[in-house]
């Protein structure tokens, strides 16, 4: 993380105004990750001409915590796929692999909706980041997803700890049995 920190500072110091968010996932010497959330952004004014960082720990985990969250995820029969505020894939976990026919590999860092298409529209992405609290359930709908497969697909806000919207959770479930026995 620290190249990438660091080409952060220099892009902004060419620039005349610029301002940006980092997240940054720092190793602490006790073996437990610190996720830092820094913003930097360029000051050029009557005598100063700089970069100011400002940074703060975002959460403590430690590996093991880590570790055993992601094997949490990857246990569960539902697909979840974590989006970013771009709809870019941040996680996609083994249920997706099976439901999707994507390796995690494949579908990182690329956009839900190239990776997919159909199965998201953008009127229930913004639908989604913009709940409210009052509605911890999200926007859920059932649907035929290909003619032998039908999906339940649930679409909750991702928010960071401060409540504001990062993204989204895709939480897709295979309700074809459901669907042969009614």
């Amino acid at each position: 993380d620290l190249p990438q920190i660091l080409s952060t500072i220099y892009r902004l110091y060419e620039q005349e105004q610029a301002e940006e968010m980092l997240y940054a996932r720092i190793r602490h010497k006790d073996g437990s990750w610190v996720q830092m959330q820094i913003h930097s952004c360029r000051l050029k004014r009557k005598g100063i001409d700089g970069i100011l960082l400002h940074a703060r720990v975002a959460t403590l985990i430690s590996s093991n915590q880590f570790r055993l969250l992601g094997d949490v995820i990857d246990s569960v029969s539902e697909a979840i796929i974590s989006l970013d505020e771009s709809q870019k894939i941040r996680g996609w976990n083994r249920a997706a692999e099976r439901l999707f026919e994507h390796q995690r590999s494949e579908v990182m860092d690329r956009s839900v909706v190239d990776i997919l298409p159909g199965l998201l529209s953008e009127r229930w992405l913004y639908k989604s980041t913009r709940m409210s609290f009052s509605v911890p359930q999200g926007v859920v709908e059932e649907r035929q997803w290909k003619p032998e497969i039908w999906i339940q697909l649930r679409i909750l806000p991702l928010r960071d700890h401060l409540g504001m919207p990062r993204g989204n959770v895709l939480v897709v479930r295979d309700i074809t049995e459901l669907k042969r026995h009614q």
